[in-house]
């Protein structure tokens, strides 16, 4: 029996997470910022004012009930014990891309 609970079921594996290691630190290197704003749909160089957002999305822990696990494709998933639910991409990043979205609409931009 395995002794983890099974990654999200997809058949034509297509995680929507990013193929690099992340690092979710609170002190990040610009490189891992940046990469990590073009997985949120961030250009940096033309919005440098989202880069604090994309910071606070990467130091952001894991909500309660969600737990890190490695496929045996040795990508990365969550899986809330409580809903019995798994995903590919970590569960704030969702939040995280409407907050960007949002304070985009505010100001009436339209360009990440």
């Amino acid at each position: 029996m395995n002794r983890f609970p099974p990654p999200p079921i997809n058949p034509s594996f297509q995680p929507s997470a990013p193929s690099f290691a992340l690092t979710r630190s609170p002190k990040p290197e610009i490189e891992d910022v940046r990469k990590f704003a073009a997985y949120l749909k961030v250009n940096i160089v033309r919005r440098p004012d989202l880069i604090p957002i994309v910071r606070e999305a990467m130091a952001t822990p894991l909500p309660t009930n969600w737990k890190e696990y490695t496929s045996d494709e040795n990508e990365i998933y969550y899986y809330n014990k409580t809903l019995k639910q798994s995903t590919w991409a970590h569960p704030t990043d969702a939040f995280y891309r409407d907050l960007i979205k949002s304070k985009l609409e505010k100001r009436g931009c339209a360009i990440l």
